[in-house]
C-alpha cells in the first residue's frame, strides 16, 4: 500500500510539473534571435500615447474598409494598442491567414493593411510590428517569412 501511495505522489508531482513547464517555457526567450526580437521593441519607442476616446472608424478613408466594416467598427472601439495612437485589428481570413488593419484612434482613419500567415507581434509603446514572429515555426514552412516593420507616418516600412 505504501508503494502505491508513493507512486501516486510521484505521478501527481510529474503531472503538476508538466502542466507548469509549457507556460514557463513559452515565457522564456527561446534563442538569441528571440531575445533580440524582444529587445527590438524598446529600440523603437513612441513619443506619446493617445489616451482620449477612440474615434469611430471612418469607412470612407480606405476603399477596403466598407467590406470589413463590422470588424473595423468593433475593433476601433477598443482604442490604441500599437505605436501610441493606433489600433491593430486582426481577424482570420482562412488557414494560415490573418488580416491586419490599422486604424488611427484619434481620427478613425484606416491607415494600413497587412496579411500574415502566423500572426503578429506589436506593443502600444513601440513602433515595431513583427509579421509572423514565431521564427522557429516560420523556418519550417517554405511560404513563411518573419518580417520586421517600422510604422511611420501611418505606413509600414519594411526593415532589412
Amino acid at each position: 500500500m505504501t508503494t502505491l501511495k508513493s507512486g501516486k505522489s510521484v505521478l501527481l508531482i510529474v503531472l503538476v510539473a508538466l502542466s507548469v513547464l509549457p507556460g514557463f517555457a513559452n515565457s522564456q526567450p527561446r534563442s538569441f534571435l528571440s531575445r533580440y526580437l524582444y529587445d527590438d521593441f524598446r529600440r523603437h519607442p513612441v513619443a506619446e500615447t493617445y489616451e482620449g476616446t477612440p474615434a469611430p472608424v471612418d469607412l470612407g478613408s480606405d476603399p477596403q474598409a466598407r467590406q470589413f466594416r463590422t470588424r473595423l467598427k468593433e475593433g476601433a472601439k477598443e482604442g490604441p494598442n500599437f505605436a501610441g495612437l493606433y489600433t491593430i485589428i486582426e481577424w482570420g481570413c482562412g488557414t494560415n491567414c490573418q488580416q491586419v488593419a490599422v486604424v488611427d484612434a484619434r481620427t478613425g482613419r484606416v491607415c494600413a493593411w497587412l496579411t500574415t500567415g502566423l500572426g503578429s507581434s506589436y506593443k502600444l509603446d513601440s513602433k515595431l510590428f513583427i509579421k509572423n514572429p514565431d521564427v522557429a515555426a516560420c523556418s519550417q514552412l517554405a511560404w513563411c517569412k518573419t518580417e520586421y516593420y517600422l510604422f511611420k507616418a501611418g505606413k509600414f516600412i519594411l526593415l532589412k
